[in-house]
């Protein structure tokens, strides 16, 4: 088989010197494009480093880079609020006269990640300046002038005092009210949630299409028997519970 060097295709040295050595002006010349060679390396060693890189480098971006930092996707931080609404009324136990109304249950009134609903009411009325044991902010003896009661330090206050410290044992003059009929009382809850670089969207928690938001409407009995495990209200009385819901 005949082969003929082809003309047109120079080396990089060839092309300089031609063009150094011709004056006139010439198409071809002016229309020329340097490649690059390509040149097939038959090493066995050479090879298993060459194709180990780009299986680590290809393995990376697909387990790494796709699959676990999911940088093929654009992310944007979302924006979530909740609001929740409480209605209803108990009773103190034992005593149905005394009545308290969602304004009394509910504390803080305006609670932006959920709502606080009183179980147990412990009050100290007509209480007089004097020295007891602070029980806010108990000081454990011994005391510098102050006289040590039990564990604790007797200072100037608000006596007799109330705190986290004797919830469990109020003093003999304290009020205790556990709430009974809350199990009856209505929860309203609705969140959700906005991505602000994705688009001045709100998306609202609902049920599934074709059923209701169970939550827009439920009692607190019903929510506290979804509970994992299912509990009552007469279990929170005393030492009450965080109760979060999962929509």
């Amino acid at each position: 088989m005949q082969s003929r060097e082809l003309t047109s295709v120079v080396e990089e040295d060839e092309f300089g010197n031609q063009r150094q050595s011709s004056w006139q002006w010439d198409l071809d010349e002016l229309c020329s494009y340097p490649t690059f060679k390509v040149v097939r390396i038959r090493d066995k060693f050479l090879g298993a480093i060459y194709w180990g890189t780009v299986t680590v480098i290809v393995m990376y971006i697909v387990v790494v880079a796709f699959h676990i930092d999911q940088r093929h996707q654009a992310s944007d931080p979302g924006v979530g609020t909740v609001l929740t609404k409480f209605k209803g009324k108990a009773y103190a136990k034992g005593n149905t006269s005394k009545v308290f109304d969602e304004a009394d249950l509910r504390f803080p009134v305006i609670e932006p990640a959920g709502v606080f609903i009183m179980t147990k009411r412990v009050v100290v009325k007509n209480q007089t300046l004097g020295t007891c044991v602070d029980y806010d902010s108990p000081q454990a003896c011994p005391c510098d002038n102050a006289t040590c009661s039990g564990d604790y330090c007797e200072v100037k206050g608000w006596c007799p005092s109330l705190g986290e410290a004797n919830a469990d044992e109020p003093p003999d003059e304290a009020e205790v009210d556990e709430m009974e009929g809350l199990e009856g009382t209505i929860l309203e809850i609705n969140a959700g949630i906005s991505f602000p670089y994705a688009g001045n969207y709100l998306f609202v928690a609902s049920g599934f299409e074709g059923t209701p938001n169970i939550y827009r409407n439920i009692t607190l009995g019903a929510l506290l028997s979804q509970a994992d495990p299912p509990m009552k209200v007469q279990d929170l009385v005393q030492k009450g519970a965080l109760i979060g819901v999962s929509f």
